[in-house]
């Protein structure tokens, strides 16, 4: 994803900024999803026995499918 990210950033394609927006978007729903797990941990102790809750950073840090396969095939 990065390479294919990097070679449309170099050809200046509209899809390029399209795909850092959206990164650059899904980066911010991240940090306001852990504020909001420190709140939830400040506010409520969890019980013996209980998990805490966890983000999974992993999903913030890819393409939405059509907008990879529109990228993909403008590489193609």
């Amino acid at each position: 994803m990065d390479q294919l990210l990097e070679y449309l950033q170099k050809r200046n394609n509209p899809l390029a900024e399209e795909a850092s927006e959206f990164l650059l978007q899904r980066q911010q729903e991240l940090e306001a999803a852990k504020l909001e797990l420190e709140k939830l941990k400040k506010a409520k102790k969890p019980k013996k026995g209980e998990e805490e809750p966890k983000i999974n950073e992993a999903e913030y840090k890819y393409l939405k499918k059509d907008l990879l396969v529109r990228m993909i095939q403008k590489r193609l």
